[in-house]
């Protein structure tokens, strides 16, 4: 309900992330334990699909709000969902007509097994971990089988690889810039951070030896520590190194260099399919961001890249994705 009233407020310009956190804080929020990893998708498929219905619970023309018939509602497009599952129990409807943009966005950020079949049920856009392009398009490629094994177009589904950036003018200034924000790394946090995504306490490790080949943890952050491993192992990292080159431990994978040199690594991803698009986490802020629109950006609009203006007026439409229908309505046009 408050996720469609501001959709409605905004013109439909709203997303959810839903996100199954192994975070044993987060779960304490709610009177709960972190759960077993498969349960924990079990019950994220279930939530995303009394989400769903609804949002779909009103189909499009049941507000009518006509003075002149003494109308407000139809009652024949608004539906009872009558959900009753394993761990929800749901019988609906919302008490807000449909979205200008079908239903808000779902953004899904799963790389496990379990995490790459919810998203290639329910996202619209996935929040993914891209090492390297060869693993980028490997993931892409397999999210859209899942898509279309699960009965949905394989387009209807945005990647965007997280992407760190560190950009200056020149190779001396980007050089300058990298070395005195490594030198702002505060080193106890991130060996914390990088523990914390083993589910390790990883404070005993030399630095400067070869990161270890650390077991997955079965039920914590999976897709960060094989993201994790693969930057370490790639590049034969030390402890340090791994620290420096994630950017303090963020994860993603971060591009060091000009505008120019960004732009075109942006391109090659896009081009090759590797990404739909990238979620930015610059460097600092706000003048990372401000150098990335200043500088980055109108490189990509030069090469037809990126828009020079903002014709629609939904997220799902600047997204390029489809406008879906209200289910309750297609089962009855199939009744009918």
């Amino acid at each position: 309900r408050r996720f469609q009233s501001l959709d409605l407020l905004s013109g439909g310009r709203t997303g959810v992330n839903l996100v199954t956190t192994a975070n044993g804080a987060a779960s304490a929020n709610f009177g709960q334990s972190v759960m077993e990893h498969g349960r924990r998708y079990a019950r994220g498929q279930e939530f995303a699909e009394v989400l769903l219905k609804l949002w779909d619970s009103w189909e499009d023309g049941a507000f009518v709000g006509d003075k002149a018939s003494n109308t407000l509602l139809d009652k024949r497009r608004i539906h009872r969902i009558e959900h009753e599952g394993e761990f929800f129990k749901v019988a609906g409807p919302l008490s807000l007509p449909r979205s200008p943009q079908g239903h808000p966005i779902i953004v899904q950020a799963g790389g496990s097994e379990d995490g790459r079949d919810f998203a290639a049920r329910y996202a619209d856009a996935v929040f993914s971990v891209g090492e390297d392009e060869e693993l980028a398009l490997a993931y892409i490629g397999d999210l859209r089988r899942r898509a279309v094994a699960h009965g949905r177009d394989p387009r209807s589904i945005v990647a965007l690889p997280g992407l760190g950036t560190l950009i200056a003018s020149t190779e001396a200034e980007v050089r300058r810039r990298e070395d005195e924000l490594g030198a702002l790394i505060n080193l106890d946090y991130a060996v914390r951070r990088i523990g914390g995504t083993f589910g390790q306490d990883l404070s005993h490790l030399d630095l400067d030896a070869p990161f270890p080949d650390l077991p997955i943890p079965p039920n914590g952050g999976i897709t960060f520590a094989r993201a994790t491993l693969n930057f370490a192992r790639k590049g034969n990292l030390t402890f340090r190194q791994l620290i420096h080159k994630l950017g303090g431990g963020i994860g993603h994978r971060v591009v060091v260099g000009t505008p120019e040199a960004v732009a075109d690594d942006l391109e090659a991803w896009f081009r090759s399919g590797a990404a739909d698009g990238f979620n930015l986490m610059p460097d600092v802020l706000p003048d990372g961001l401000e150098i990335f629109v200043d500088h980055v950006v109108p490189i990509l609009q030069k090469r037809g890249l990126f828009r020079t203006e903002y014709r629609e007026t939904t997220l799902r439409e600047r997204f390029g994705l489809p406008r879906p229908t209200s289910r309750y309505a297609e089962t009855e046009r199939r009744s009918a």
